[in-house]
């Protein structure tokens, strides 16, 4: 019987000790700390042209979605801008004859504040994110079915990234 309360004991310690996790506090940088932003155009190192506004695009729609803060145009301001480091297209399995059945486009990109003097306040990890699609019968097609496949994934990251911002570090 006395082992039976010391397993009582140990329960409670670890419900209340809540194993290290704690709440975030406050409003993370987006609105709290960071009130205004001037979203610059990323930057785009792929091989694939109008990224950059796809995904800036994107991004400024997710901070007017989701967060009351105030968008400028002035240098005086806080500057959110990014990098679209790799865009990888891949064959995800083949048919019986070796065609691909099913591909994939995996885009990886952070994203960096900087304030108005240019010393950097937050950087992102480099966030990566998948999407699989069927080719379409030309290649005319495929590359429709991709760049809509980018497109998903470009909302998808943005809505991660602002996310990240948001939350109380």
């Amino acid at each position: 019987m006395h082992w039976i309360k010391w397993i009582g004991y140990l329960c409670l310690f670890l419900l209340f000790s809540g194993c290290g996790y704690r709440f975030s506090s406050g409003e993370g940088l987006l609105g709290g700390t960071v009130p205004s932003v001037r979203v610059q155009m990323f930057e785009n190192k792929s091989r694939w042209s109008d990224l950059d506004v796809i995904f800036t695009n994107d991004i400024i729609s997710e901070l007017l979605r989701t967060h009351s803060i105030a968008l400028e145009n002035t240098p005086d301001v806080t500057r959110l801008y990014g990098t679209i480091e790799q865009v990888q297209v891949d064959t995800l399995n083949r048919s019986f004859d070796g065609s691909p059945q099913e591909k994939y486009v995996e885009v990886s990109l952070s994203i960096f504040l900087k304030d108005a003097k240019e010393k950097k306040i937050w950087q992102s990890r480099s966030v990566k994110d998948r999407e699989a699609y069927f080719p379409g019968d030309t290649y005319q097609k495929t590359l429709a079915i991709q760049m809509d496949a980018i497109k998903r994934i470009s909302k998808r990251l943005a809505m991660t990234l602002i996310d990240e911002l948001g939350q109380g570090f």
